[in-house]
């Protein structure tokens, strides 16, 4: 079988990775998104898959966004 043809094995040559990058505070989402994140992750209180991780306050949640 010619692999050239085979539709299962070609790579889309336009694929672009997305970067998701966890963030703790507001400077280090300011420094993400500055730096080519295309979306952060933010815990908050009662609300985070990340383990030992400091919480993003409620107060600061609504700056960062």
């Amino acid at each position: 079988m010619n692999k050239s043809a085979d539709s299962s094995t070609s790579v889309n040559s336009n694929y672009q990775p997305e970067l998701l990058l966890p963030v703790g505070n507001l400077e280090m989402a300011q420094a993400a998104i500055h730096n080519g994140a295309d979306a952060i992750y933010i815990g908050v209180p009662g609300f985070n898959a990340r383990g030992r991780t400091v919480d993003f306050e409620l107060s600061t949640l609504k700056a960062t966004i």
